[in-house]
């Protein structure tokens, strides 16, 4: 073939291949309504059928900050019906994590202690057979009244979480 037939081959084509698409074109803009008159057909088409609009929620029709969360004492109006009762007012953030450093630092000073008096016992630091074993008792005596401090410590910290549950504090105030 020749580069004539090529080319008027290719522009028989090119325009076999086009000639749909621009009269979709052109019948598409005559003939065809715009969206905004599209929903308005169909709005009124609905209302002669009697049906409701469904209604459309939007941020506006949303608070812009939400009420306190479902549950609590505090959106049921009871805040606290323990501390309200005895007349007290319902602790914070500060009264939990100080008290609970304070139990914790105790704990951990009596459980050293504790620790050092085992030591002791167990290396017979300072025991001489003249005492007649008196040194042995008094470290036993010492060590159970350690052990006894731990117990309380441990109750009281036990005691804190439950104020804090009843008061409906947040977890991680007494972490």
């Amino acid at each position: 073939m020749s580069s004539k037939t090529t080319t008027f081959a290719c522009v028989i084509c090119t325009a076999l291949v086009l000639s749909p698409v621009f009269a979709r074109a052109q019948s598409g803009s005559q003939g065809t309504d715009s969206l905004g008159d599209l929903a308005r057909e169909q709005r009124s088409k609905n209302g002669k059928d009697g049906k409701q609009p469904t209604k459309v929620y939007t941020n506006d029709d949303f608070p812009a900050h939400p009420p306190d969360a479902v549950g609590t004492k505090k959106a049921n109006g009871t805040a606290n019906a323990k501390s309200d009762a005895s007349g007290q007012k319902a602790h914070d953030e500060k009264y939990f994590r100080t008290k609970m450093d304070k139990l914790r630092a105790n704990l951990a000073s009596d459980n050293a202690r504790l620790a050092t008096l085992q030591k002791r016992m167990n290396g017979n630091v300072g025991y001489s057979p003249r005492s007649g074993g008196r040194f042995d008792q008094g470290l036993r005596d010492s060590i159970d009244s350690q052990k006894e401090k731990i117990a309380s410590d441990e109750k009281a910290i036990s005691d804190l979480i439950d104020q804090c549950r009843h008061e409906e504090c947040k977890p991680g105030w007494i972490r």
